[in-house]
């Protein structure tokens, strides 16, 4: 099976709608689409590569959905041109193409329209305009990922045999050797998942399909030890999304896509959902956080970070099932300091299986892509940004109830609040929370301290809420001695014992305190036999106790 939610499985519908919108989208007069001539040939499920000289190489893709190009072509954004490049050895889509540190290109793996997926590999030389082939993978792939590690090596992960089995294992290139060799199999097979070289040289795979399911997983290869170990999951399972990494090395994850497969009258069916969320990894603790939503929900698509640290998405496939166009020709921006999505400029088309490159002048080159069903498109585009808006140096405002004033038998919970005017909150569950006391049962005070929470916004401003003091507290219960009767004594019969007992409690306070008898009252000596004298108290919070003594009453005293 191939791509779920490629163009040529996809019910196409009017263009129309969409270039409504751009008519009456209003967006920054700061920011800007132009045109960037036209590539030779159509093409989507393509790679784009920037060359150290600063030009770009397209190669290979799908040209109308029965058959895969071979083809190559350089756009040098000097001349703002295109021209050809050499020919692949072999005609591919869906396959990785990976800058190595000497200015060469790896391409590895793709597949063709029969279904056949591909473990082969070859390199381009810039400075010789030749591919030459190079040692093949152990297996072949698609979908998958390929990372050039801080030593120069890369590494190959996940993809798809076939298009709907996922691979668990993973591969390393040596450029200096031309061959493969295997390295552990993450935990989980995934394919339409994203790996990411991170600022401490691990890599860190997340999200993809699996068994027919999206997953929410992630997990950290460690060059240094040769392993992989599972990490913080993400918050929610997604595939074909984006992840980038930001300026200040910690990871944005876009939008993507929620599948998974069920069984209904006998056959097998797949469900999706698209996503508009984003969230954030942070290598140190391992953790991710939501962060603000894109204003639209979209898979399949690109983004880019920008010269300024912002990050630029770009087209896409949006909700399914439809309602209009599926195709996307809006943009949006990020902003790592506010964590807001911005509106940009649309594209002058609708782009899905698309390429975007950062050129060495800040603008953004974006080529090839679907605009609609069976509509492959050999255009670029040049993206200008326009200027990030101001920052944000405000800490959230917190507000609380105030401290528990009164004694209970129960911990104290506060109620807060915060809200940020510019950023927003980093987590949005911050906007309404409690702080609580937790005092052990058994115990008493009248000065118990709740937790404190850290709230922070999109920016990186935070402010701490508690800890508060002096909350009463008291899960003990009264206190009770009881000096007459004895406990285990002998009285003679009709002997006179006086009951003398007392109750005490250094929380609440005691609010009764009684025995068999009352205190200074005669305690039972008659008939003969064993007696049992009982004391009962209760605070002013409820908390009770009982405490009892046995004495025997004979016929003289012993």
């Amino acid at each position: 099976m191939l791509f779920q939610r490629s163009v040529w499985t996809q019910v196409a519908l009017m263009l129309g709608l969409v270039m409504a919108m751009l008519a009456t989208k209003q967006v920054e007069a700061s920011d800007s689409w132009s045109p960037a001539g036209s590539m030779s040939t159509p093409r989507t499920d393509h790679t784009a590569t920037l060359l150290l000289d600063g030009r770009v190489l397209v190669s290979g893709g799908s040209l109308d959905g029965s058959s895969a190009l071979g083809s190559a072509e350089i756009y040098n954004p000097a001349v703002g041109t295109w021209s050809p490049a050499a020919s692949m050895s072999t005609a591919r889509f869906l396959h990785t193409a990976t800058l190595l540190q000497d200015g060469r290109v790896l391409v590895t793996g793709g597949v063709n329209l029969s279904q056949q997926s591909y473990a082969s590999a070859e390199i381009y030389d810039p400075a010789r305009g030749t591919w030459s082939m190079t040692g093949s993978m152990r297996a072949s792939r698609y979908y998958h990922t390929a990372t050039l590690l801080a030593d120069g090596r890369v590494l190959v992960s996940g993809g798809s045999p076939d298009g709907s089995s996922a691979l668990g294992s993973t591969e390393i290139y040596n450029p200096a050797l031309g061959t493969w060799s295997l390295a552990p199999s993450m935990s989980t097979g995934r394919f339409f998942h994203t790996a990411t070289l991170l600022q401490d040289g691990r890599v860190l795979a997340s999200g993809g399909q699996h068994d027919w399911n999206s997953t929410a997983d992630a997990e950290i290869y460690d060059p240094a030890l040769g392993t992989w170990s599972l990490t913080g999951a993400m918050t929610a399972a997604r595939e074909t999304h984006t992840a980038t990494l930001l300026s200040g090395g910690q990871l944005l994850v876009s939008g993507g896509a929620f599948s998974y497969y069920f069984e209904s009258g006998g056959g097998v069916y797949v469900d999706y959902f698209t996503w508009g969320s984003a969230e954030i990894y942070d290598p140190v603790s391992g953790t991710w956080r939501e962060t603000g939503s894109m204003r639209k929900g979209r898979y399949y698509h690109e983004s880019t970070l920008l010269a300024d640290g912002r990050v630029l998405v770009s087209g896409g496939y949006t909700t399914y099932p439809y309602s209009g166009n599926p195709y996307l020709a809006s943009a949006e921006l990020y902003d790592p300091r506010s964590g807001i999505w911005s509106p940009a400029a649309f594209m002058s088309t609708p782009r899905v299986g698309h390429t975007t490159t950062l050129l060495p002048d800040g603008l953004v080159l974006v080529g090839g892509g679907v605009a609609a069903f069976n509509t492959v498109l050999a255009s670029g585009e040049i993206y200008s940004p326009g200027e990030p808006g101001p920052d944000d140096a405000t800490a959230p405002q917190v507000s609380c109830a105030a401290a528990g004033g009164s004694w209970r038998n129960t911990d104290v919970t506060i109620a807060c609040t915060a809200n940020d005017v510019g950023s927003g909150l980093a987590n949005l569950a911050d906007a309404s929370f409690t702080l609580t006391t937790n005092v052990p049962i058994g115990m008493e005070t009248a000065n118990a301290v709740t937790n404190s929470r850290s709230i922070c916004d999109n920016a990186g401003n935070c402010s701490t809420a508690g800890p508060f003091t002096g909350n009463k507290v008291d899960k003990k219960a009264p206190t009770i001695t009881i000096a007459s009767p004895s406990s285990a004594a002998s009285y003679g019969v009709n002997v006179k014992v006086v009951a003398s007992y007392a109750c005490s409690d250094g929380g609440a306070g005691t609010t009764s305190c009684a025995g068999s008898v009352a205190n200074g009252s005669l305690a039972s000596t008659s008939p003969m036999g064993n007696k049992t004298f009982v004391v009962t108290a209760t605070d002013a919070v409820g908390n009770s106790s009982t405490r009892s003594v046995t004495y025997t009453v004979t016929s003289h005293k012993k």
